[in-house]
């Protein structure tokens, strides 16, 4: 396994842009909570249901996996969707 312990993303948001330093050993479900309450903190709202989207990579997140065993690096982009049906 990589020594890496953390990787710099771009976490897009409609039409904003947050770049985060965020760790490898995080499951997407704690992510999400991180983020939420992150961003809560310079009054950016979640979708209470979202999943992640990588930019111009055919990889598919699952909530329960750690970010380090996905193909994702430094400067990679991750869009946030919110989940059909799902409203704040």
């Amino acid at each position: 396994m990589s020594d890496i312990t953390a990787i710099n993303l771009r976490i897009y948001i409609e039409e904003a842009h947050y770049d985060l330093r965020v760790p490898c050993r995080i499951t997407l479900e704690a992510l999400k909570e991180v983020l939420r309450d992150a961003l809560s903190a310079i009054h950016v709202s979640l979708p209470a249901q979202f999943e992640f989207e990588v930019s111009n990579k055919s990889v598919r997140l699952e909530d329960g996996i750690l970010l380090a065993h996905y193909p994702i690096g430094d400067g990679d982009a991750l869009r946030i969707i919110e989940k059909e049906g799902a409203h704040a």
